[in-house]
């Protein structure tokens, strides 16, 4: 089961004086830094604190039950040049303790805002992707305008520290979410979706899950090497010589799709085996048809995705790229392959579809070994409370930050 999260004593509202949190995301709320967001709100209210979105539409149309009674300010735009969009942060802060960011956009806007003093809270960034060294653009002004970043991963503290940030204001806060519904197995959901999806043939194919965003850009091609391995994943898939079926979670949609299955043709995959269950809040039950959870990333911040799996019991692959090493132990959970080697992905693939022994041990062993670990959303508020406390104690022993 999840790391519980020990009591930190007894929980006062903000009114009485504890933290106003506004937390800043650009995403659309499908982002695996959007649900380590969601999460942190979830833990901090449990512990009596106020914590506040500034988000696009898009977010809360995804998130709309995760948001509801929370305090939420839809932004129109996330131009750190905009007048409307620096006048209505400065709006949505007003009030707050602490702001709190988690991707390029709300970096962008909160810096701008920061800079023209629309912003009076401390600023803080959780970074959730490697930095590449050693230039970190506005790294002068970040060092200014930043009171802390907080690293969702060990890489990422090392890369923040070697791109110029003071390594004094610097934590690694792995990012994390609620797992308990991987723990729990529901069978009946989980026939269910087989039957649904069209995994329940004979005899059954292997079913290889990935759960990634997918980018386009404007001179994308299918052959081009994407930033999260697909096409390192469909190279491999053309060296299998048995049934399988490829859960793809994480592209919401049909042009999205489309693109994928020409990209799966053109490196050899068969694009009629690609499922494409679309955007799921809950996709706990999905890990529950994969024989296998693969995540081929270049330059991979951390891969909460495998987090998901081996709590799932789900035996996990990953490229030996940043976190990644940080959440599989090769070997005992799962297996590390070079980055970009294809031909490395596919031998271990057909290991395991041979081997169903091994494939039970690495995700019974991985599921114990998360009770280890510091990927929960226990961990997680855990650990920005430790941090809160120590940057700015006052703020958690129920009087204002100044």
């Amino acid at each position: 089961m999840p790391t519980p999260r020990p009591s930190i004593g007894p929980a006062l509202r903000a009114e009485n004086g504890r933290l106003r949190l506004l937390q800043v995301l650009g995403g659309d709320g499908r982002g695996g830094a959007d649900q380590v967001a969601l999460a942190l709100a979830d833990g901090l209210r449990e512990q009596g604190f106020a914590v506040a979105f500034f988000v696009p539409a898009g977010f809360v149309r995804h998130q709309r039950e995760r948001l509801r009674g929370r305090a939420v300010s839809v932004a129109q735009s996330f131009s750190p040049f905009s007048a409307a969009a620096l006048g209505a942060l400065r709006r949505a802060a007003q009030g707050a303790d602490l702001v709190l960011t988690h991707d390029s956009p709300a970096r962008h806007l909160t810096l701008a805002a920061k800079a023209m003093g629309g912003l009076q809270a401390p600023l803080w960034f959780m970074r959730h992707c490697i930095i590449r060294p050693p230039a970190l653009p506005w790294a002068p002004w970040q060092r200014l305008w930043v009171a802390h970043q907080l690293a969702a991963s060990e890489v990422i503290a090392e890369s923040l520290v070697a791109s110029g940030y003071p390594a004094s204001r610097v934590t690694r806060l792995y990012a994390g979410r609620d797992l308990s519904s991987f723990f729990a197995v529901d069978s009946q959901a989980r026939r269910a979706l087989r039957a649904g999806l069209g995994l329940d043939v004979s005899p059954a194919p292997f079913c290889i899950g990935m759960v990634a965003r997918f980018d386009r850009w404007p001179d994308w091609h299918p052959q081009v090497a994407h930033p999260k391995g697909f096409d390192v994943l469909f190279a491999a898939l053309s060296r299998l010589d048995f049934p399988y079926r490829v859960l793809l979670l994480g592209p919401p949609h049909p042009e999205d799709h489309e693109a994928l299955r020409t990209m799966a043709q053109v490196h050899g995959a068969r694009p009629d085996w690609l499922i494409f269950p679309g955007f799921q809040n809950d996709i706990s039950a999905y890990y529950g048809l994969m024989d296998v959870n693969v995540l081929p990333s270049r330059r991979e911040g951390l891969g909460l995705a495998l987090v998901e799996g081996l709590a799932a019991g789900v035996p996990v692959l990953g490229s030996g790229s940043g976190g990644i090493r940080e959440v599989i132990q090769d070997g005992r959970n799962g297996f590390l392959f070079p980055e970009g080697d294809a031909v490395a992905l596919a031998g271990l693939l057909i290991r395991l579809a041979r081997e169903p022994e091994l494939r039970r041990r690495l995700g019974g062993e991985g599921r114990r070994q998360l009770q280890e670990t510091a990927f929960d959303e226990g961990c997680l508020v855990d650990g920005f409370m430790d941090c809160l406390a120590r940057e700015h104690p006052v703020s958690v022993h129920g009087e204002r930050m100044p």
